[in-house]
């Protein structure tokens, strides 16, 4: 009996460690540049569901602040049984530490629409189409007020103010034109939403709300998807663990120096 006691906190460690391996814990991202080094599609056609990755890279850009450039990887995965298609991003990897996600890596949602400032898009609903049309992809994505460096440094985005209401609403073109590429974005449009605090009503009660139109946010370099032999990103993968090389000898030689 005092044999199977004194045994009874290895063989505790031990179930705990073969759970912990057999389904591990994805906590939520408070603040670090998220390097999944994932599987690219190894299908040669594009889809807007999980099975595709994306790579989404955008110019930050604001009068009088420094312009800030990011990448990130992404999916969209579809919720089955919608109309018009919608579901959840899946953040990838956030290469700059930009994107506020959720315990699951869940940025926000998206979905397929007509132009919602043009209306007489959606026409397929009376009939004079075969099937839906959905010209657009709508999406917005919320962001810290800083990016990380590959050195471990923080950049301030718009000088520390961060973008306003910290998010970012995307607009892309959305067609399958040709049946072997499948889903294909293109002209993409990145704005914020200007807000203002104001008096809205006789009894004094406040509110914010969104006011005027979208303002434009930078540029959309480019959406596309990201194939097994793609290798664009391996040069920005190498030059992070470069810089984290670099730290991590600089912290030891400093380390050294002080001990010394």
């Amino acid at each position: 009996m005092t044999m199977v006691t004194a045994l009874l906190p290895v063989l505790a460690m031990l179930l705990c460690c073969i759970c912990c391996t057999a389904y591990p814990v994805r906590f939520a991202r408070p603040r670090h540049r998220q390097l999944s080094m994932s599987t690219p599609s190894t299908l040669p056609v594009a889809t807007l569901d999980g099975n595709t990755l994306w790579r989404l890279a955008i110019r930050l850009e604001k009068p009088g602040s420094k312009s800030i450039e990011a990448v990130v990887r992404l999916r969209f995965v579809e919720d089955r049984g919608y109309e018009p298609p919608q579901g959840r991003i899946f953040v990838e990897d956030d290469f700059y530490g930009m994107i506020k996600v959720d315990d699951k890596g869940y940025a926000s949602r998206w979905m397929l629409s007509e132009d919602k400032n043009d209306r007489k898009d959606g026409l397929w609903i009376w009939g004079l189409f075969e099937e839906p049309k959905y010209p657009y992809l709508y999406f917005s994505l919320f962001v810290f007020k800083s990016i990380i460096l590959a050195s471990g440094l923080e950049e301030p985005i718009f000088g520390g103010d961060g973008v306003p209401g910290d998010r970012l609403n995307f607009r892309f073109s959305h067609f399958r034109n040709d049946p072997a590429k499948g889903a294909e974005l293109t002209v993409g449009e990145m704005t914020y939403d200007f807000a203002e605090t104001f008096q809205a009503d006789p009894f004094g009660l406040g509110g914010t709300v969104n006011v005027g139109e979208p303002v434009p946010a930078g540029q959309v370099l480019g959406m596309r998807p990201v194939f097994k032999d793609d290798r664009e990103d391996e040069p920005l993968f190498q030059s992070i663990a470069e810089a984290q090389a670099a730290a991590a000898a600089s912290a030891v030689k400093n380390g050294g120096a002080a001990a010394a």
